[in-house]
């Protein structure tokens, strides 16, 4: 289990202290596919975008 969480944090660890939002959001968008794919979900999905890639106010 700790060898699973970490492979999901390290990836993020970096972009989220460098405040790299693009980044971020291709990680996010990566995994997202992937359990859609996994859960076979393809023809129901739509990716959208992830508040983080929203213009900040």
């Amino acid at each position: 289990m700790y060898q699973y969480m970490r492979s999901l944090i390290l990836p993020v660890a970096e972009p989220l202290l460098a405040d790299d939002r693009p980044a971020l959001a291709a990680i996010l968008h990566g995994w997202e596919s992937e359990n859609i794919r996994t859960a076979k979900l393809e023809r129901y999905w739509e990716p959208t975008p992830f508040p983080l890639e929203r213009a900040p106010t």
